[in-house]
């Protein structure tokens, strides 16, 4: 395994020449997979990473001799909870994908958190779907991703949408929201959970009830960095029923994310999602010209999401999925290796 080194950020190992080949490692992964990239400079990297590090993440740098191959980072979700207490890894980049590679991530999940027995490794088009065969993993999770070329999307749909439910929806209200104000954040987080609960998944990584304390901080925090959600809400006289959520981050418009969109259960089927969503779109079109491409993931069960995202003009651009993998079938694979 001497080929092949990690270096954990917070533990102290990073230095300038470490910074500036992560900064590079970065930049170059940005301009190959044509992803708008966040850093004016390495120092600016540094100082985001360590605000990161400050919520709790772990990041870790692959190096091959002086050369860095990739990044991934691990957070530790539901931490109250013993019983469900998990370390969740997630792929920055990673430009190789041998043994030698799942060795270091899984020695990383064994130090990274003792009192978490559980590992969700997140996987993208396939790149980890062999830990089922090899350590004979659970899936949890199985999505669909979907994005949208801006330029390209079907906008005379999304006019017609506009045109239409205002007026069908006439006994409803919708306003425009970046943080949601504290009169407002219980019956956010309330709607949130409940529609997470209604998502037709088989997801178990979810933490199900959003606290509005939490969301307050994390939007603190975000904006700190130019990152926001804008969001459309839907209400009935002052009850909150609808919602869609978009995260952007203001320096590097280019690129958005498209999370939540749901309505309560007595409002379905009446056009709210369309209302909402042509309502964002033409939004984002107006504050940020620059804006090419939104993605999105879409669990494949959810039939009314898939089909409003196409009529707008999103297309299927790949799979990702979530494996359950428990610390004794870590560590008695590893062991098996050095037998």
């Amino acid at each position: 395994m001497s080929n092949i080194e990690i270096k954990g950020i917070a533990a102290g190992e990073f230095f300038d020449e470490h910074w500036k080949e992560y900064y590079r490692g970065r930049k170059d992964f940005s301009k190959r997979s044509n992803q708008a990239f966040l850093f004016e400079s390495w120092e600016q990297l540094k100082e985001m990473t360590v605000a990161w590090l400050k919520q709790g993440y772990g990041i870790f740098v692959i190096f091959r001799g002086d050369c860095c191959i990739g990044y991934f980072s691990l957070e530790v979700r539901m931490p109250e909870n013993p019983e469900k207490r998990f370390i969740y890894f997630r792929n920055g980049f990673l430009s190789s994908n041998d043994a030698e590679l799942h060795y270091a991530i899984y020695r990383a999940f064994l130090d990274f958190d003792l009192d978490s027995n559980r590992f969700i490794l997140k996987s993208e088009d396939g790149q980890f779907d062999n830990v089922e065969q090899n350590l004979n993993a659970e899936l949890t999770d199985f999505r669909e991703k979907y994005a949208l070329d801006f330029k390209r999307a079907k906008e005379e749909v999304i006019l017609t949408w506009i045109e239409k439910y205002p007026k069908k929806l006439a006994h409803l209200s919708i306003k425009h929201y970046e943080a949601i104000p504290d009169h407002l954040l219980a019956d956010f987080c309330s709607l949130f959970s409940s529609l997470l609960r209604d998502i037709p998944a088989t997801t178990r990584t979810l933490e199900l009830d959003m606290d509005p304390e939490e969301m307050k901080a994390k939007e603190i925090n975000d904006e700190k960095n130019g990152q926001v959600s804008y969001r459309y809400l839907v209400f009935d006289q002052n009850k909150l029923v609808g919602m869609t959520n978009v995260y952007l981050n203001r320096n590097r418009p280019e690129t958005m994310r498209q999370y939540m969109t749901g309505t309560a259960k007595d409002y379905r089927k009446m056009g709210i999602a369309k209302w909402m969503k042509a309502a964002m779109f033409l939004k984002l079109k107006e504050d940020f010209p620059s804006l090419e491409t939104i993605k999105t993931e879409v669990h494949p069960n959810n039939i009314g999401s898939k089909t409003v995202s196409v009529q707008m003009g999103y297309e299927k651009t790949g799979f990702e999925k979530e494996w359950l993998i428990k610390r004794n079938q870590i560590e008695s694979f590893l062991e098996s290796l050095n037998s």
